[in-house]
């Protein structure tokens, strides 16, 4: 696997699924590519808002490279739903495997539009790693 998309809205979900994008770079001596799809185009506190997600997951990506790996960061400003923009990311930088949370940062807007990783798993120009929150509990065991 040459290139790995770890596909981050900045949350928890997200978060705990990094982990597994390293064990997979650690295997095939990869690259993680985070991804980071913003569609918030609505007021000055929203902005303020993305742009504090956008620090930290910059800061998780200096970590990256401090700890060894080869990463960088995409960020895509979209009207388009992010899954749809993160497929064609991927579609843009072939990448072999996408890896993303099960859960994102507003579980209302999942109930009422959708869910992420479910779209994704159908528009993915590859395969798609979801990492279930309770994966990461149970490699600590």
């Amino acid at each position: 696997m040459e290139t790995i998309i770890w596909a981050t809205d900045g949350s928890s979900g997200a978060e705990e699924a990094l982990p597994a994008a390293c064990e997979l770079a650690d295997l095939s001596g990869g690259q993680i590519v985070a991804v980071h799809i913003s569609n918030r185009f609505d007021g000055r506190a929203s902005a303020s808002l993305e742009d504090d997600v956008v620090a930290l997951i910059e800061h998780q990506v200096d970590d990256l490279r401090e700890r060894g790996y080869f990463a960088n960061l995409v960020v895509r400003r979209s009207h388009q739903d992010a899954a749809e923009t993160t497929a064609v990311v991927a579609a843009e930088l072939h990448a072999h495997v996408i890896v993303c949370g099960t859960r994102g940062r507003s579980p209302a807007a999942s109930a009422l539009l959708g869910s992420f990783t479910q779209r994704l798993l159908h528009v993915a120009p590859c395969p798609v790693f979801a990492v279930p929150p309770t994966a990461v509990h149970a490699v600590a065991r």
